[in-house]
């Protein structure tokens, strides 16, 4: 576990509220609530290995943080008595939790004062770790964030409150959670501001489903297998990052084609063959087709399909 900057940053700032979190989505909504109150506090998991050379590199919380000076902690576990006595010796009268990745503890959960976590959907509907994708996978038309209690049970605490956010057929991951981000800050920001917080409504757990983390594979287009509103789905729930895609038939081995944007046809080839027809490229489905609008060829940026068209020289042809 690392402790940064803690005694500089506290002396710069009314201790409010500590922030737990990870990912991109976490970064969004803390750099909502810093707009207009910095976290007294940031906790977030130990830097890892990333990108193309497997460095260590620190996580978007952690450089969010050094670039501002603020105390930064970034325990491995919050089971041990040392860990859970650095997160809570700032003092924060609160706690907002936002995709933090490690469990909090029945032990640590005791002896801290109130933590909030803001969940990307409308509980108890989509308790889990992938909310947003599985909206998008499951084709729905609404999500939401809900900020409630932090109980032990997983994502089951009582409702402070919630926002429902539409879907529409434009949206995909980056948009969706976008959009959720914005309205997660929306409900924190007036509980950084109350003496007291309310204790909320439980949930209904028998309405409750669930979502695991995303199945390695999932992003892959398996056009033989799947319809055209599955596989537009799929396209929805990775783009831009970490991208859906197919394996291309390449002379030493299957070269990857992500697809970043697509719409469905009703008609088009027969399943897994491409099509193309000018400027425009189709994927026929078991069902239906999809017209594909937006590419990244493995090892190259992300283009419109007409500047791939003009520039692939190989087979267009699935692996």
């Amino acid at each position: 576990m690392r402790t940064k900057n803690f005694r500089a940053a506290v002396f710069r700032q009314r201790v409010m509220y500590t922030f737990l979190g990870s990912d991109a989505f976490a970064l969004a909504v803390l750099e909502n609530l810093a707009a207009e109150e910095l976290p007294a506090a940031i906790v977030t998991t130990p830097d890892r290995s990333s990108g193309r050379g497997m460095k260590i590199r620190p996580g978007p919380l952690a450089r969010f943080a050094m670039e501002r000076g603020l105390p930064l902690l970034q325990p491995e576990s919050l089971r041990g008595a040392e860990a859970q006595s650095a997160v809570l010796a700032p003092g924060a009268d609160r706690m907002i939790l936002v995709s933090y990745g490690l469990i909090l503890p029945r032990s640590f959960l005791d002896s801290a004062p109130p933590v909030l976590n803001a969940h990307a959907s409308l509980l108890p509907h989509w308790r889990g770790a992938s909310p947003i994708q599985s909206v998008l996978l499951h084709g729905e038309a609404e999500s939401g964030c809900t900020v409630m209690r932090i109980v032990p049970a997983l994502d089951a605490g009582p409702v402070i409150s919630l926002q429902h956010v539409a879907v529409t057929a434009e949206d995909d991951y980056g948009s969706l959670s976008a959009k959720l981000a914005a309205a997660a800050g929306e409900l924190l920001r007036p509980l950084l501001k109350v003496a007291e917080i309310p204790q909320g409504i439980s949930q209904n757990h028998a309405l409750a489903t669930f979502c695991g983390k995303i199945a390695p594979g999932t992003e892959r287009l398996r056009p033989r297998e799947q319809d055209a509103a599955t596989a537009w789905n799929i396209v929805r729930a990775f783009a831009p990052k970490p991208g859906a895609y197919v394996e291309l038939a390449g002379v030493e081995r299957p070269l990857r084609l992500k697809v970043l944007k697509a719409v469905v046809l009703e008609r088009g080839p027969e399943p897994s063959a491409f099509l193309r027809v000018s400027n425009c490229l189709l994927l026929g489905c078991r069902e239906g087709a999809l017209q594909i609008l937006r590419v990244q060829p493995e090892g190259r940026p992300a283009m419109e399909v007409e500047a791939f068209l003009n520039g692939w020289r190989g087979k267009l042809a699935l692996a």
